[in-house]
């Protein structure tokens, strides 16, 4: 978060005092990192969030609750006088559309209730003349693929990673030159199970390769707590193969999905 008031500038955040949320630009993000080789250009990629969820655990911070004064949308990163110049310094570049292409491959990016609002698709038609992506990455807490537009080409992929479900994975089959928004992973919009047939003549979800119960993992140590319906049981009963047992939390998981052979150019 960033205050408005020009007399507050280059004050360290606890040095401001901050009446109202109309004081405030709030932000959220999700880090983006590109492994393997460097090569030309950067590495690192922070994709700003558009729409205040109440996920967002703003409510619990000591900043005023933007959701207290009908603020329903993050600040865009053009208002802000730090957040593009002090990124760019450590060579980080703000995406503020959903959209980055690296090595060639088109990727969108929504994060949670964006995609529910069809943030990616907006962007898309407005400012990629409705060019579509190769693959679409959903990061949420409590979101499903199917829930907004997935505007990738055919033989494109759309992951989801939720932090109160399960992952889940579809690819499109069909062969249509026109996208049709409504066309989504399944029509069922409920968002309970994740394996299910997708839609007509659209796309099907993909089985999981694998799944890591990483209950020991010193690198999740301290982040993540044990007390959350997760885990690879929780995992495989979203796929209708029941191996719950008497215990009734399970630690966080990695759940791996076979290699996808991208769209073709």
């Amino acid at each position: 978060a960033e205050s408005i008031d020009p007399t507050d500038f280059g004050k360290k955040p606890w040095e401001v005092e901050l009446a109202d949320a109309n004081d405030v630009m709030y932000f959220n993000f999700a880090p983006v990192y590109r492994g393997g080789e460097d090569k030309e250009g950067t590495k690192h990629h922070m994709v700003l969030k558009q729409y205040i969820s109440n996920a967002d655990f703003l409510s619990r911070t000591t900043l005023p609750n933007p959701s207290d004064f009908d603020v329903h949308a993050y600040a865009k990163a053009d208002r802000s006088k730090v957040l593009v110049e002090t990124l760019a310094k450590r060579n980080v570049t703000v995406v503020t559309d959903n959209y980055m292409e690296i090595d060639g491959i088109k990727i969108g990016i929504e994060i949670c209730l964006d995609h529910r609002m069809g943030a990616l698709w907006n962007n898309l038609r407005t400012k990629h003349g409705s060019n579509l992506v190769d693959v679409q990455l959903i990061t949420s807490a409590g979101m499903s693929i199917e829930r907004g537009p997935n505007p990738i080409k055919p033989g494109g992929v759309v992951y989801l990673s939720d932090g109160e479900a399960s992952s889940a994975a579809c690819i499109r089959t069909d062969k249509a030159d026109i996208f049709d928004p409504t066309h989504i992973c399944r029509g069922k919009p409920d968002g309970i199970q994740h394996r299910p047939q997708g839609g007509v003549g659209y796309s099907d979800f993909v089985g999981l390769s694998g799944c890591i119960d990483m209950e020991e993992s010193q690198l999740l140590k301290g982040y993540y707590s044990m007390y959350q319906p997760q885990g690879c049981a929780n995992t495989l009963r979203t796929y209708g193969i029941d191996t719950m047992d008497d215990f009734k939390y399970y630690p966080p998981s990695l759940e791996i999905y076979p290699t996808v052979d991208l769209p073709a150019e």
